[in-house]
C-alpha cells in the first residue's frame, strides 16, 4: 500500500488494490484491519458533520478542493485540507480525515476510463446528503446505481 497522508490520531489515507479498480483508497486505524473508505460511510459522515457546522460551509470547502482535483495527487490540497481543518474546532480531525478521502476518491475517479462522470460523481453525493436530506447510503446508492447520463443531468441541474 502507498501511504498519502498520516493524521494526529495515528491513522493512516493510503492507497491500496482494489476489487475492481487498480487503487482503491483505505483509511487505517491503529491496532485495526485496514479496510477501503465506502462511498456511504465517508457521505454519512459528512452528514454528521453538517449537524454541527453549516452545510454551506462544508460544501462551499469540498468545491474548494473539487476545483484542485485533477489526475494527479497532490500534497498540498492534503495540506490545504489540514490548514482549514480548525475552523471545524471540535470536529477539525473528522473534517480533515473526511476531506482528504473525498479527494483521493476524486483523483482516482479522475483516472478511471469508464467513469464520464469522474469526480463529479462524489460532488453530487456531498450535495445530496448537504442539500437534499439524503442519507449516506442513499446518496452513495444514487451516485452508483442510476445511468451515467441521469447522473449527469443531475449535476448539471445543480450547476456542475
Amino acid at each position: 500500500m502507498s501511504i498519502l497522508r498520516l493524521f494526529r490520531d495515528g491513522s493512516i489515507l493510503e492507497y491500496g488494490r482494489g476489487h475492481f479498480d487498480a487503487q482503491q483508497v483505505y483509511h487505517s486505524r491503529p491496532n485495526a484491519l485496514s479496510l477501503p473508505a465506502q462511498d456511504s460511510d465517508i457521505l454519512s459522515r459528512v452528514k454528521v458533520l453538517a449537524q454541527s457546522a453549516a452545510p454551506q460551509t462544508i460544501y462551499a470547502d469540498f468545491v474548494v478542493i473539487y476545483n484542485r482535483t485533477s489526475r494527479k495527487l497532490l500534497p498540498a490540497n492534503f495540506d490545504l485540507i489540514h490548514y482549514m481543518a480548525p475552523s471545524y474546532n471540535e470536529h477539525a480531525l473528522e473534517f480533515e480525515i473526511i476531506f482528504a478521502i473525498l479527494y483521493a476518491k476524486m483523483v482516482t475517479a479522475e483516472m478511471l476510463r469508464r467513469n464520464p462522470l469522474k469526480r463529479r460523481s462524489k460532488r453530487l453525493g456531498v450535495h445530496l446528503v448537504l442539500f437534499d436530506d439524503y442519507t449516506g447510503t442513499a446518496a452513495a446508492k444514487a451516485c452508483q446505481s442510476e445511468a451515467w447520463s441521469e447522473l449527469d443531468a443531475a449535476c448539471r441541474e445543480r450547476g456542475f
